[in-house]
């Protein structure tokens, strides 16, 4: 068991770290003083939002109750003994956007929805869930799990940097859910069957998972600001690759100089 408290002191400050090098990064390659943003500009902007619309408050009480089912999926499932999963609990809140009205007999989503869907974007992270099933049936997966104890006998560091190098390049091409969860079992076997502390390399390793900022495909964020048009492929790579390399030091230095205890 994880103590959370003790989680999060410990990973707070290595968040701070990254968003912090994240925004230097980004001033020093993309600053422009002609395109400053005030305090004034931001209030402009907020005031422009007016008040929550019909649509926005059905929404948002959507959005609270499918969080809400998730969080408390496992006492709904004991309580009245039944298998909610989160798919259900996703498909089910998907139905309420056709089923609850917020203007007379309307519904937020109609008949033309789909049309407004960007297809692309979600094929694309789609084909990048299929990617990391393929990899658990064609036996991959195996292979990288036998294959991981060549790395042994290295240096506690370098099996740090290089599980962390590792994840956060191989998550550019499947989404973050589906790199941890096809290699968190993996490294949590590797570490045990080499008297590791099993936190030691499954925290960089989730965190590096969330650090790929190179492909549309890696995680949500990515393929919103890729939907956008306003950026290609080799932009988001070029700037991107830099970021991941600088994530996965700073990542890899913090847990090995800072260890972890009393999680």
């Amino acid at each position: 068991d994880i103590d959370f408290v003790e989680w999060f002191k410990f990973s707070f400050p290595l968040i701070l770290s990254l968003l912090t090098i994240l925004y230097l990064f980004l001033r020093s390659r993309f600053h422009d003083e002609k395109k400053k943003i005030g305090n004034e500009f931001l209030l402009k902007k907020y005031n422009l939002l007016g008040n929550l619309s019909a649509t926005e408050k059905v929404t948002t009480f959507i959005l609270l109750l499918t969080v809400t089912l998730w969080i408390f999926k496992r006492n709904l499932n004991e309580m009245f003994e039944i298998s909610l999963t989160d798919s259900a609990i996703a498909i089910f809140a998907s139905f309420l956007f056709f089923i609850i009205p917020f203007k007379k007999k309307e519904s937020i989503l109609d008949s033309d929805w789909f049309s407004r869907i960007p297809w692309n974007i979600l094929i694309l992270f789609g084909g990048g869930l299929s990617m990391a099933s393929l990899i658990v049936s064609s036996g991959l997966a195996n292979e990288i799990s036998e294959n991981l104890n060549t790395i042994r006998s290295f240096k506690l560091f370098f099996i740090i940097i290089f599980i962390t190098l590792i994840t956060s390049f191989m998550t550019e091409f499947t989404s973050n859910t589906a790199t941890t969860f096809l290699l968190l079992p993996i490294l949590s076997l590797f570490a045990m069957n080499n008297e590791i502390d099993v936190l030691t390399l499954t925290f960089p390793f989730v965190f590096a998972a969330s650090c790929a900022f190179m492909m549309p495909i890696a995680t949500p964020p990515n393929a919103i600001i890729y939907s956008s048009n306003k950026f290609n492929i080799s932009f988001m790579v070029y700037n991107g690759f830099f970021i991941n390399i600088i994530s996965v030091l700073v990542i890899s230095l913090y847990v090995f100089f800072f260890k972890i205890y009393n999680i």
